[in-house]
């Protein structure tokens, strides 16, 4: 019982320590993987921004994208962030609206973010499965 009570508190301890090392707009949520190390984390304005600037250079110049629109989903794993987020797509000669969406992104600890293409509509691949659990998005996946 002493043993599992010191492994408790030392988890906690752990988890402590990795979200305060977070930069602030990145806090964890109420959402914790367990012993999978995986948080849900707030998708701020700026985290927005971020994930539609870097989803835009994945475009042709004549494509109009907007967006996120709706929920985008964020989270961190150990040696990761994911975040899924659909767009609006536009040309002159279609209007694509969030088709095959949402779209993948990841950035590596320390890293920057890239645009991993979009999921198809099939998200179980999208992130790590504690993650997608934590969305509560594996509910299709094998």
């Amino acid at each position: 019982m002493m043993r599992r009570l010191a492994t408790a508190a030392a988890l906690t301890a752990l988890m402590a320590t990795a979200v305060a090392l977070l930069p602030s707009g990145e806090r964890a949520s109420a959402s914790f993987g367990g012993s999978s190390g995986c948080v849900t984390l707030p998708a701020t304005a700026k985290l927005k921004v971020t994930l539609l600037r870097v989803h835009r250079a994945t475009q042709s110049a004549e494509t109009k994208t907007t967006g996120p629109v709706g929920r985008v989903y964020y989270g961190r794993c150990p040696n990761a962030f994911y975040a899924l987020a659909t767009f609006h797509h536009r040309t002159p000669q279609v209007d694509f609206g969030g088709q095959d969406q949402p779209e993948r992104l990841r950035r590596k600890v320390g890293g920057t973010w890239t645009d991993r293409g979009d999921t198809g509509g099939f998200v179980c691949e999208a992130a790590p499965k504690a993650l997608l659990k934590l969305w509560n998005l594996l509910e299709n996946c094998d």
